[in-house]
């Protein structure tokens, strides 16, 4: 059996196996590698034939898989900061001169963290915030802050920090996170009110 043609087989499955996890890019490392060590093998007729076109199919199919989840990922963040970037802006708030201002107790933050997955009790929620989310691993994170008619929290894939505004909630509301593939994707999401 042609070592070229079972390497062609080995990177493959390795580029396949990568496309279709968070990890899409590293792929490319395993699928160019053996869409060459394929095509080799097949020019230079090494037995089995099988191997080494399975090898090239495979690593083809790997290839093509983690271009469409580039893409898919990469519109997904697109849209998440066009989703941000129209909000409208918070209407501005005046003081009339005539009336003392009357002292309003400060609300405290809201937040929630975790190491992975996790879905929080409903809370009331009524008014302006500023959202951050902070990240601490190579981990896709996908909140969704669930409740009446709200755009959902941008995303992240790995450590970082990430702030958008919310206006004009009022109901209830709870936070639902998604994240993968580690178990340990340490987070914390932070509602402030404005």
């Amino acid at each position: 059996m042609s070592a070229i043609a079972v390497w062609s087989l080995i990177l493959g499955t390795l580029a396949f196996a990568f496309a279709v996890t968070p990890l899409f890019g590293v792929s490319f490392l395993f699928a160019i590698p053996g869409l060459i060590l394929g095509i080799v093998a097949l020019a230079r007729r090494e037995k089995p034939f099988s191997v080494a076109l399975l090898g090239l199919i495979i690593s083809a199919v790997g290839w093509l898989i983690s271009i469409i989840v580039a893409v898919a990922v990469a519109a997904s963040t697109v849209q998440s900061l066009q989703s941000i970037k129209n909000l409208p802006p918070k209407p501005a708030t005046s003081v009339s001169a005539s009336k003392p201002a009357a002292s309003v107790p400060a609300i405290a933050p809201i937040v929630w963290s975790g190491d992975g997955e996790l879905v929080t009790e409903k809370q009331t929620l009524n008014g302006d915030f500023k959202v951050t989310l902070t990240t601490s691993a190579d981990c896709y994170y996908g909140p969704d802050l669930n409740g009446a008619g709200f755009p959902n929290v941008p995303s992240l894939m790995a450590p970082g920090t990430v702030e958008s505004n919310l206006y004009d909630l009022s109901g209830e509301y709870y936070l639902q996170m998604f994240t993968g593939p580690s178990p340990q994707c340490p987070w914390t999401l932070t509602l402030t009110p404005n």
